[in-house]
């Protein structure tokens, strides 16, 4: 295995290929959770406007599990002419 430089090209294809998958998946799960903690709350007669710190804690929860996820999918991804690796050290 042929150790790469990393230079400015590989470094942006790597961050595009987190940022997008990451904020997609981040805001489609969320919004998914948004509704249902919604009509959960109208359903039982909560005050939404209580919930806002849980709501707050949910979706940061949400985002940083999407986030590692998106990470492993990464990390089994092939670019273009490289691949990231994780090796013993």
């Amino acid at each position: 295995m042929q150790e790469l430089e990393v230079t400015f090209g590989r470094a942006a294809q790597v961050w595009w290929a987190f940022t997008w998958r990451a904020t997609l998946y981040a805001l489609l799960s969320s919004a998914i959770i948004g509704v249902v903690v919604g009509l959960i709350c109208a359903v039982l007669g909560f005050d939404s406007q209580r919930l806002l710190p849980f709501n707050l804690l949910l979706g940061a929860a949400v985002g940083i599990l999407a986030s590692i996820w998106v990470i492993s999918k990464i990390l089994n991804k092939k670019f273009s002419s490289f691949r990231v690796a994780l090796i013993q050290d």
